[in-house]
This record gives structure tokens, C-alpha cells and sequence, in this order.
């Protein structure tokens, strides 16, 4: 898969990248909670924090659970997968990695969104970090 150069410098608070988590660690990447809770295999993270070096992001599931809380349904765009899609989250699971690191990931996740098409979430109901 052709890597996505612009990737890196547009990440922000509402995009939603399929990513390596993997990849992530290997990078360097630090994932907050348990390690026997870490998100396993190819997921979508939302982007919840950008800043200029490092973003902050929450890894999605497609299943609720007790401690899981759900992600807005309102304010998507991007591909049908993401809008439609039921996704929830556990609020203290927060991976923080680099830039880099995460356009790597994205690679390795198999993401497909390009410029012009990305999977957003409106930031206004973006979930905030506890």
C-alpha cells in the first residue's frame, strides 16, 4: 500500500486513522491502563489531542462493555465503514505516540483515507481525556 506522506502534518482532534497498534508500540508509542486491556489487531483510533510533535488518541471497538462508553454517532464523515458503524471506547485507554509514528501505523493498518476523504468526527463531540 502506497504510504500517505500528508498524513503526518493533518492529523487532528476528530480524525479517525485505522492503525497498527503494534506498529504503535514498536514505535515507541505509550498506551495508558492495563497491558492486558491494550487494543489488540488493526483498529480505527480517534485522534483526541494534536499537537505539534505527539497526538493523543482513543482506539475504537465495535463491541460495548460495562467500562466502554460510546462514541457519537452525530457529526461523521468519511467512509461508510466509519459512519455507520456503532463504536465505543474505554475513556482512560489513551495511546500518545508521535506524528510519524502514527503515519507509520497507519500504513501498517491498512488506513485508506487520503486528503480530501479522512474519517472525521466532529471535534465538538470528540471525547475529552479524563
Amino acid at each position: 500500500m502506497q504510504h500517505d506522506k500528508m498524513l503526518a502534518s493533518e492529523l487532528s482532534v476528530g480524525m479517525v486513522v485505522h492503525l497498527c497498534p503494534k506498529t504503535l508500540r514498536g514505535k515507541g508509542a505509550k498506551p495508558n491502563g492495563p497491558s492486558e486491556q491494550w487494543v489488540q489487531g488493526n483498529h480505527f483510533f480517534i485522534c483526541v489531542a494534536a499537537g505539534p510533535k505527539k497526538c493523543s488518541l482513543l482506539p475504537l471497538f465495535s463491541n460495548s462493555s460495562a467500562e466502554r462508553k460510546a462514541l457519537s454517532t452525530e457529526g461523521r464523515t468519511g467512509h461508510e465503514k466509519w459512519t455507520h458503524g456503532t463504536f465505543h471506547f474505554y475513556p482512560w485507554q489513551t495511546w500518545t505516540a508521535s506524528r510519524d509514528t502514527i503515519s507509520q501505523a497507519a500504513r501498517a493498518g491498512g488506513d485508506l483515507s487520503r486528503t480530501g476523504s479522512r474519517n472525521l468526527l466532529d471535534p465538538t463531540v470528540v471525547p475529552t481525556l479524563p
